[in-house]
């Protein structure tokens, strides 16, 4: 592997102090941890952060080296866009997860910025996303209110009540920026917000079950449509943080499979009726009994009997068809991405030098073909999974 840069001084640089904090954020450091690599102190680290102090060319190069970020991403003083973001909803609040929620704060950071950059070129489809306005965190939403709503969504999105072929198409249809890209968190499988009035849901690119990936983007859009006007300071209320994101599945079940027709279909409690049911909804069999459940189709001792069966049956982590089901990918931004370059309204160096990254990760997170950057540019390639390695 190439080094990044060779150890020189870098004469009448400044560096931008966010982009120094940004960068150790998204590769996972805390502060000690980068001092130690770069031999350097805590309080150096801190000080360069706070932009009290700059580094040496030295230092500068070792963190050019250790955190895998071209000189241009540090010397970047253009202001980010004043859009406020709104709460950002993950799905623990474990305190050893806050070092891998900034990561992913970060890379969601930057995909807003590859959006607000191909914004210049290319319109995107206008956000069509309802928010509910009256939601209170001292009253639960009901049953019959939240199937409400999930109806009212799929009538303006003109869905009717049958299965939806591919949820990730419809999302970037309605407006909804979507991005994939690795995950350093194993427990995290995807998150969302609001920034202005554009809605963003971020899903783990290593994904390997559709209807968990679809469940996981409908559960996403509960959160952006139920819960847009909670604050993060809200959430530190375990029991709200709790009922939040059990609305936000009950919402992706009556989003995912109306009671009106899904109910009509299920005809059998036995197991293979459910796997077959599976094909024409893409939803998992465990997801199905549970939305059986919620709206009084099985009852418990049945409900209780498949679940069984499918222990018996070793279903729990991998079910039939979860290898035949294709899976979805983002379309928007990658598209967007592909037709500036093919029109040659911007090259591959321009587009990596706006952004100010390397090719292999800027192809990650605009779900790009591996080498369609690369292939062009002159940078040298290193891609998310590529630095994690490294690292």
């Amino acid at each position: 592997m190439k080094k990044v840069v060779k150890n020189r001084e870098f004469q009448g640089t400044t560096i931008n102090p966010q982009r120094l904090l940004e960068a150790r954020k998204a590769r996972g450091f805390s502060m000690t941890e980068l001092a130690t690599k770069i031999s350097v102190t805590r309080q150096a680290i801190s000080q360069f952060e706070r932009g009290e102090n700059q580094p040496t060319g030295t230092t500068m190069a070792r963190l050019i080296e250790e955190l895998k970020f071209p000189l241009a991403y540090f010397m970047d003083h253009t202001p980010d866009s004043d859009v406020p973001s709104g709460t950002i909803f993950f799905r623990s609040l474990q305190s050893k997860t806050r070092r891998h929620q900034d990561e992913l704060e970060i890379h969601s950071l930057w995909v807003w910025r590859i959006y607000e950059y191909l914004s210049r070129f290319v319109n995107f489809p206008k956000a069509s996303v309802p928010e509910y306005p009256d939601y209170s965190t001292s009253t639960p939403l009901s049953d019959e209110q939240i199937e409400e709503i999930a109806n009212q969504v799929r009538m303006q999105w003109g869905l009717g009540m049958w299965p939806i072929s591919d949820v990730t198409l419809l999302f970037e249809k309605n407006g909804i920026i979507i991005s994939q890209f690795p995950f350093a968190c194993e427990g995290m499988d995807a998150f969302s917000f609001w920034k202005g009035n554009r809605p963003l849901v971020f899903v783990r690119s290593d994904q390997t079950s559709s209807v968990r990936n679809r469940l996981n983007l409908a559960h996403e859009l509960g959160h952006l449509i139920l819960h847009s006007h909670i604050d993060n300071a809200d959430l530190a209320n375990r029991q709200l943080f709790k009922r939040i994101e059990d609305e936000a599945f009950r919402f992706a079940g009556a989003f995912l499979l109306p009671s009106e027709t899904f109910g009509q279909e299920v005809i059998s409690s036995s197991l293979d009726h459910f796997i077959e049911l599976k094909k024409r909804w893409k939803v998992s069999i465990g997801a199905m009994i549970m939305r059986c459940e919620t709206i009084g189709i099985l009852s418990e001792n049945q409900v209780l009997y498949l679940r069984q069966q499918m222990a018996k049956r070793r279903m729990r982590t991998w079910e039939p068809l979860d290898d035949e089901l294709k899976l979805e990918s983002p379309r928007v931004i990658r598209q967007a991405t592909e037709l500036i370059l093919k029109k040659g309204v911007q090259t591959a160096d321009r587009i990596i030098e706006a952004i100010k990254t390397y090719p292999g990760e800027l192809e990650e997170l605009c779900s790009l073909d591996s080498g369609t950057l690369i292939k062009e540019s002159t940078i040298i390639p290193l891609s998310i999974q590529e630095r994690r390695k490294e690292g």
